[in-house]
């Protein structure tokens, strides 16, 4: 099989241009929020789910503008205008009064206009009798929830709840081993979540952390990053390529590679695009059919929320790059020409996610004797400790239980036996020899990794 052709090989971002394209990516994004600034207006009727699709926008709206006011650069005043107008508007914020549970998804806008004392009296007199409310704090919230109300507490400066951050954590997946290999979106943006409302999205604010969160599996943070690279993941890409600048976790060259994917998928228009080509595989992005709305609704409907994480992570990277590029934390590789054998290794992840294994294995061991497996050994690690899981104690690889079944049941004259022969034996062949070839330039990564659970 051919490398996908729909998987363009990024060129990294010069080092001495990153600031100046971080600060034209933000001046994109917030043109582009301005224009479509009438599409977050909470009020507009609707059918219900549309309905709550514009007060999702809304709240990560208000966030958006937390975090710039936070910076001092507000650049978005007509969004800024919305989100004064309609918060402090009774038929808004009364929606807590009839279900306090939501104050994750209602409060963010009260709590912002709060901060810059623009939140009108009656409004905060709601904000206030709900956080004392015991319905608003229900133990039996997931763990997700509950970090959303911690996040928000935190903001507003509220400490008379039960939340305990690090016991929210201990829940998560930011304590946890997620081999890029098998993880899926929900848990990966589950991490990234954690990490972002721990640094309150890169804000500054004193009512937060300036310290890194203790997180130890940075080279799972760099395997996820390739993997939704591969899959063209550009909202998942964003938020991890933010959490790992928050977190100073990522070499200043993987950077500029991961940066200069993200901003090859910047529209004209300064939106932030998904390169895919099918509407299954944007719906599963997105969360919804996008059939369900029309022309520009359509667009602002797919592409609001990375173009606001894209935001967010180019004013991350203008504040953070001189720090990040001054670190120790190099590795002494050629990203412009290795920059198609990172994206073969994310489409390793990729491939094994989706349970190919035959043509993961091809690619992974194309990789041996590369850079990229010399000095990224400890996520290629992941892709090499996921395929030993999948040796069976006969020594074949894969579980193929319905493969096997239809094998059998479409000729009466195949036997178990053959598809052992013209299936399996090969499958298993490939994966072996992909794992000898890589393992020796590894360096005892793969036994120093982290145990699987």
């Amino acid at each position: 099989m051919d490398k996908k052709a729909n998987i363009p090989v990024p060129e990294p971002v010069r080092r001495d241009a990153v600031p100046k394209r971080s600060a034209a990516f933000k001046e994109h994004a917030d043109t582009w929020l301005e224009n479509n600034v009438h599409r977050f207006d909470p009020s507009l009727g609707e059918i219900p789910e549309k309905r709550e699709i514009r007060r999702k926008a809304f709240t990560e709206a208000a966030l958006y503008l937390h975090v710039a006011e936070m910076q001092g650069d507000v650049t978005t005043p007509q969004l800024k205008e919305l989100l004064v107008s309609r918060t402090n508007d009774e038929s808004f914020y009364s929606l807590l009064v009839r279900t306090p549970t939501e104050l994750n998804k209602i409060g963010y806008p009260l709590v912002y206009l709060a901060e810059i004392d623009e939140l009108d009296r009656d409004a905060q007199r709601v904000l206030n009798d709900v956080l004392e409310w015991p319905e608003t704090w229900a133990t039996s919230l997931p763990p997700s929830r509950q970090l959303d109300l911690w996040h928000i507490c935190r903001m507003y400066g509220y400490t008379d709840h039960p939340l305990d951050f690090r016991r929210l954590l201990d829940q998560g997946n930011v304590n946890r081993y997620l081999s890029p290999a098998r993880v899926g979106q929900n848990d990966a943006f589950g991490l990234t979540h954690e990490l972002l409302y721990y640094h309150n999205l890169g804000s500054g604010s004193d009512k937060f952390p300036d310290e890194p969160l203790a997180y130890d599996y940075p080279s799972v943070l760099q395997g996820l990053l390739l993997r939704f690279i591969a899959e063209g993941h550009t909202d998942l890409v964003a938020e991890l390529l933010l959490c790992g600048v928050l977190q100073r976790q990522l070499p200043p060259g993987f950077v500029r590679f991961v940066l200069g994917w993200i901003l090859d998928h910047v529209d004209d228009d300064g939106y932030l695009s998904f390169p895919v080509d099918s509407p299954e595989k944007l719906k599963r992005f997105v969360g919804y059919d996008p059939a369900d709305w029309q022309n520009q609704n359509e667009t602002w409907r797919c592409y609001y929320h990375p173009t606001i994480v894209g935001g967010l992570l180019a004013r991350a990277l203008t504040d953070a790059w001189p720090e990040l590029d001054t670190e120790a934390n190099r590795r002494p590789i050629d990203y412009r020409s290795q920059a198609e054998n990172l994206v073969k290794l994310g489409d390793v992840f990729a491939l094994f996610a989706n349970y190919s294994l035959e043509q993961g294995a091809t690619y992974l061991r194309e990789l041996s004797e590369t850079p990229v497996v010399e000095e990224y050994g400890d996520v290629v690690a992941h892709a090499v400790r996921f395929l030993e899981t999948q040796r069976r104690s006969d020594g074949t690889f894969g579980c193929w239980t319905d493969e096997q079944r239809l094998f059998t049941s479409k000729h009466e004259s195949n036997t178990e036996a053959d598809f052992r022969e013209e299936l399996l034996q090969p499958v298993s062949e490939t994966c072996e020899s992909a794992i000898e070839a890589v393992r020796s330039d590894l360096d005892g990564a793969i036994d120093d990794g982290p145990e699987l659970a």
